[in-house]
């Protein structure tokens, strides 16, 4: 299962590189935040191009839109909020998987440590019940987090409680003063320093002591049983779609102000 999430920065005309990406990368889902442009109007242009897709409507969680290659009654609702929808989508080997989309807060509107914490422990909390109602832990969370991967709401046991190696996640758990704490695989840690480029999704020159000018406020995270089923090389930042590229000239994101993060799950 081939997807893609993407910050679109609220561009009303960016359904061709959409279609572009759609149709490179073979997609089977496409997850997009601050999306704008028209649905109908994609779908639209990818039948053109022979690629089936369908939108999937959300009630309550507009910050989100979902297209992909299963037809809406397939995909199973589950607990959604204004910042993420949770979504029952079929895997070919797998079954059912739960994809949790996110879009939380901005920093430009709240940058507070503890705030953003609280954000992450509300939805670790809602996914846990959604995978006990299940009877799977088969879930996948993606989106845009507005944190890094140190920050404390990604890697807080309290918060979402993700760990940067397949090492560490396969243990499934931490046990700390006597409370069992659930963990991610987060395979974004990958991306930080000069060894990779990009050096982020996204870039911000801010006043202010603490800098790292690029972040990654977008994210994917596993939980340990789907860890056989993903090859960290296969997460990946996404520059260039059909030889048009995402960035400027000093690699900053250009298109969107995020660049988009494919993964796979075999």
């Amino acid at each position: 299962m081939k997807c893609l999430f993407w910050n679109v920065n609220k561009k009303e005309s960016i359904n061709q590189i959409l279609a572009d990406v759609i149709e490179e990368n073979n997609l089977d889902l496409l997850a997009l935040a601050e999306y704008k442009d028209s649905e109908n109007e994609l779908l639209s242009e990818l039948i053109t191009r022979g690629i089936d897709f369908y939108y999937i409507p959300q009630l309550n969680c507009d910050r989100i839109h979902l297209f992909c290659r299963f037809k809406p009654g397939e995909i199973k609702p589950f607990q959604e909020t204004n910042y993420y929808t949770t979504k029952g989508i079929p895997h070919i080997k797998l079954g059912y998987l739960t994809f949790v989309f996110v879009h939380l807060s901005s920093k430009l509107h709240n940058n507070d440590a503890d705030e953003l914490l609280e954000y992450s422990r509300t939805l670790k909390i809602d996914i846990e019940d959604i995978e006990k109602d299940v009877g799977s832990d088969r879930t996948i969370v993606v989106g845009d987090f507005n944190m890094n991967p140190f920050e404390k709401g990604m890697l807080g046991a309290t918060g979402l409680h993700a760990f940067p190696t397949k090492f560490e996640a396969r243990k499934h758990s931490r046990t700390i003063k006597e409370k069992n704490y659930k963990m991610f695989y987060n395979p974004m840690w990958s991306f930080l320093g000069d060894l990779t480029t990009p050096y982020g999704t996204y870039h911000y020159n801010a006043s202010g002591y603490f800098q790292t000018y690029w972040h990654l406020f977008d994210q994917v995270l596993f939980r340990p049983s789907l860890l056989d089923h993903v090859d960290v090389k296969n997460v990946k930042i996404l520059t260039e779609v059909k030889g048009k590229t995402l960035v400027n000239i000093k690699k900053i994101p250009s298109v969107s102000d995020h660049l988009p993060i494919f993964f796979e799950i075999k």
